[in-house]
């Protein structure tokens, strides 16, 4: 466990600045963004200033540069949604009216939802000539932060994050310690919480008051909790670990102590530790998520060296975060679902990808009905990599060329377990 560093410390003083998010504070309060330009008018120099007022945040002094807007509406166009190329009802993408140059371009995006059909989103998009910016939007899909990272072969972006007070952002360089970071609202850039890791990571997840990381290599993940302001690192038991799927107060991730051989794990803030929840010889632990009132995973018999893993059984347990609490109760037969597959859940609805059948399976909790959903074809053929985002309401997902939603009312009846 490591202490936080406050970027505010290290500095000469917190004058009055313009925040991240598009207010002018000295410690609190302030509007937000309403509105967003159209793509003409966004600002796509590289250097500092212009219209979106580029500037450089203080918690980063690497080479790889770093800015955020003071005026996010020329940071970044305003949200839009069009309908899908094949107007599959109730289905939505994203309209890529950002200057881009390449079908794909996109991070897996971060969503919250605020109120009933009111989404806050993140996203983090490839710019030309190799910029990259990271977008916060509000509910009505104006920008309310952006960030951008300045090209540079030696940097890594970081994949935005959502929180009820807030956002999380950060830069990684090859050579020098990575940044991750949250920003308050309303707050200037000065005030930003900075992690102290050294970690380099391909894969980061936060949700509210805990990210999460997945250190380069797979070997081990990192979980930050705001709460408690520590750094919690996953046994070295462990061979491996999936990135974490998070709750307000806990981690649930596969942990593998040995090859082929996953189990569910967990970390919670009650306890402050990584402990195993689930294992069930012979069967395996595939997938593990929660609502925060639901345990939903995933079990199926052993696989040989190689080929897939074989159809497996989905179960539930009323949610808790120890091994003896764990209630385990079948639902029904799923299709072949890799290990670790792209997952979400949220309001009682669990939504899996199965790369065997190409097909996504939402799965309502209180009654077990499924309802399946292929992929949608663009002009790319572009597969599925991120289960981003589900509820009651929405399907949030992201293929290699965009980001998309899918209404679950308009999906049909569903289909009762057999």
């Amino acid at each position: 466990m490591r202490a936080i560093l406050l970027a505010c410390a290290l500095l000469a003083g917190c004058s009055d600045t313009v925040a991240p998010n598009g207010t002018t504070s000295s410690g609190g309060g302030g509007g937000i963004a309403t509105s967003g330009p159209t793509s003409a008018s966004v600002s796509t120099g590289t250097g500092s200033g212009g219209e979106a007022e580029w500037t450089t945040v203080p918690w980063w002094p690497g080479p790889c540069g770093f800015e955020y807007a003071k005026k996010p509406e020329f940071g970044f166009p305003a949200l839009k949604w069009v309908d899908c190329f094949a107007k599959e009802p109730g289905c939505q993408r994203l309209d890529k009216n950002w200057p881009h140059d390449s079908p794909s371009g996109l991070a897996s995006p971060a969503v919250q939802r605020e109120s009933v059909g009111a989404y806050e989103i993140a996203i983090a998009a490839s710019f030309p000539d190799f910029e990259k910016r990271t977008v916060f939007f509000d509910a009505e899909g104006a920008p309310r932060a952006v960030y951008r990272s300045l090209p540079n072969a030696e940097c890594l972006g970081v994949q935005p994050g959502l929180a009820d007070d807030g956002h999380w952002t950060g830069q990684q360089e090859l050579e020098n310690p990575s940044k991750f970071v949250f920003q308050p609202d309303g707050l200037p850039a000065s005030s930003a919480t900075v992690i102290e890791t050294d970690s380099l990571s391909s894969y980061q997840r936060s949700r509210k008051q805990l990210f999460a990381i997945k250190r380069t290599g797979g070997s081990a993940i990192e979980i930050y909790d705001r709460v408690s302001g520590q750094l919690f690192v996953s046994p070295a038991t462990l061979v491996g670990a999936q990135i974490p799927h998070l709750v307000d107060d806990a981690a649930f991730f596969l942990g593998l102590a040995a090859f082929n051989e996953p189990e569910a794990w967990v970390w919670s803030r009650a306890r402050g530790a990584f402990e195993k929840l689930i294992d069930n010889p012979p069967n395996h632990v595939i997938d593990i998520n929660s609502d925060g009132e639901t345990l939903v995973w995933l079990e199926a018999p052993p696989k040989q060296s190689r080929g897939d893993w074989p159809a497996g059984t989905l179960f539930t347990s009323p949610y808790t975060t120890l091994a003896a609490n764990v209630v385990a109760t079948p639902r029904r037969a799923m299709a072949k679902i890799p290990a670790g597959a792209p997952s979400a859940m949220g309001s009682g609805h669990y939504a899996v990808y199965s790369a065997d059948t190409n097909l996504m399976y939402i799965v309502r909790t209180s009654d077990a009905y499924q309802w399946t959903l292929p992929v949608p074809v663009d002009e790319w053929d572009a597969p599925l990599n991120d289960v981003t985002y589900i509820d009651d309401e929405y399907l949030f997902y992201k293929t290699g060329s965009n980001v998309y939603r899918q209404r679950l009312d308009a999906l049909g009846p569903g289909e009762p377990p057999p």
